[in-house]
C-alpha cells in the first residue's frame, strides 16, 4: 500500500522537537539557523485554522483514505503542542506578535477539541465520555473510539487530572483492551 498523504501531524512534531532540542542543548546558533523553518511550520498551522476552529484536516497516522480527510484528534494534539512550542520560542526571541498569534491558534484548536460533538460546529468531546476520533471536513462527527486520541492526554493538551481525561482513558481502555496488555487501534481492529 502506498503512503497516504496528507499526514500533517509531523508539522507539530517538528516544531516541538526543535523546542525540546533547544531546551536540552541551549544552542542559540541552532535555534537561529532553524527558526525560519520553525516559523514557517507554525505559521502554516496558525494561518490555516478552519472555520470550525480546528487545524487542517488530514489522514493522520492510520492512513485510511477511504474515511476521507478528517480533523483527527491525534493530529490536532500535535498542532497544539507544536504551537505551544513555537509560542515559547517566539517569546524567548522577544517576538510578541508571533507569541500571541501562536497562542491564539492553539487556543482555537483546544476550544474545538473541548466543544461537545453534538453542538454545531461539532467538537471532539463526545457527551458519552470520550474524545471522538475526528470531526470530518463536512462537520459531521467520526465518533469512533480510537486509541490514538489518548495522545491528547499524553501530550498534556487535555489536563490528565481532569474528569474528561479520566473518563476518556477509562472509555478507551474498556472498549479496546485485548489480551491483558494490548490496546487495539479501534473497535474491530485486530492490530494492537
Amino acid at each position: 500500500m502506498p503512503f497516504v498523504e496528507p499526514e500533517f501531524d509531523s508539522i507539530g512534531v517538528f516544531v516541538y522537537g526543535v523546542y525540546r532540542h533547544f531546551l536540552f542543548t541551549g544552542d542559540a546558533q541552532f535555534l537561529g539557523d532553524i527558526w525560519p523553518n520553525v516559523k514557517n511550520a507554525a505559521d502554516w498551522i496558525a494561518n490555516n485554522i478552519q472555520a470550525n476552529g480546528f487545524g487542517p484536516a488530514d489522514f493522520s497516522i492510520w492512513e485510511e483514505p477511504a474515511r476521507g480527510l478528517e480533523h483527527n484528534s491525534y493530529t490536532q494534539a500535535w498542532y497544539v503542542i507544536g504551537l505551544y512550542a513555537a509560542e515559547c520560542l517566539a517569546e524567548m526571541r522577544g517576538d510578541t506578535a508571533e507569541t500571541e498569534k501562536y497562542a491564539q491558534a492553539a487556543a482555537s484548536i483546544v476550544t474545538a477539541l473541548q466543544r461537545p460533538s453534538n453542538w454545531f460546529p461539532p467538537g471532539s468531546w463526545n457527551p458519552l465520555g470520550y474524545y471522538n476520533r475526528a470531526v470530518n471536513q463536512d462537520n459531521t462527527v467520526q465518533p469512533m473510539k480510537d486509541s490514538s486520541s489518548n495522545v491528547l492526554i499524553a501530550l498534556g493538551v487535555i489536563d490528565a487530572a481532569s474528569g474528561r481525561a479520566a473518563s476518556h482513558i477509562l472509555t478507551i481502555t474498556s472498549a479496546l483492551s485485548h489480551d491483558k496488555y494490548g490496546l487495539a487501534r479501534y473497535t474491530g481492529d485486530d492490530y494492537y
